[in-house]
């Protein structure tokens, strides 16, 4: 290789391991509920997001049962509405080029695929998916999938941390505020911020 090209590689991580100190600190920070310079925005969005599923729902606590079930549930629930989207695309908006409808186990190994986080396809996007599903049934579980992890890894971590028996935050509280923020746990020290 080059000099040009090592020291591309070098300035990358340099760049990466210099932005991972701010990212760390602010993750700790809103995983621990810490006050942030970008609460006063995300709670707006956060309190609509309330407002549409209901606040009581959103905020009951639960265990870790009802936290599995109900993580599995919307995952479900997600799954369905991508594969919807993937055979129905020929019948939905923003298909300029009029691709046809995706093959029904096609759409259905794709759906588990992006809401597993394996994100594996078996056909060329560009040439089989229209501009909403790429967006809608691609784009939205890269994040939605990535956001459960990180709930989960979370919420496995605070089990082992908390002495309590103190009961998990509502599973849709956790996905939504991890999809904006990277938030899961609602309570207890999970981490140091220093």
């Amino acid at each position: 290789m080059s000099m040009p090209s090592w020291m591309q590689i070098g300035i990358t991580l340099l760049i990466v391991f210099l932005l991972s100190i701010p990212a760390g600190r602010y993750l700790c920070a809103v995983v621990t509920e810490r006050r942030t310079l970008l609460d006063p925005l995300f709670d707006r969005v956060d309190n609509a997001i309330y407002l549409l599923i209901g606040r009581r729902a959103a905020s009951r606590p639960m265990n870790w049962q009802a936290f599995t079930f109900h993580m599995l549930a919307t995952n479900l629930v997600m799954a369905v509405i991508i594969y919807l989207i993937l055979v129905l695309q020929d019948r939905l908006p923003l298909n300029p080029k009029n691709f046809p409808a995706m093959e029904p186990m096609l759409a259905f190994n794709t759906a588990i695929s992006f809401i597993t986080n394996t994100d594996w396809q078996g056909y060329a996007g560009e040439t089989t998916l229209s501009n909403f599903s790429q967006m809608a049934a691609i784009t939205f579980p890269m994040f939605t999938s990535a956001a459960t992890g990180f709930v989960v890894a979370m919420a496995f971590i605070r089990a082992f941390i908390v002495k309590t028996a103190a009961p998990i935050s509502a599973i849709s509280i956790a996905i939504s505020s991890a999809s904006r923020r990277a938030c899961c746990c609602r309570s207890a020290s999970c981490c140091r911020c220093s």
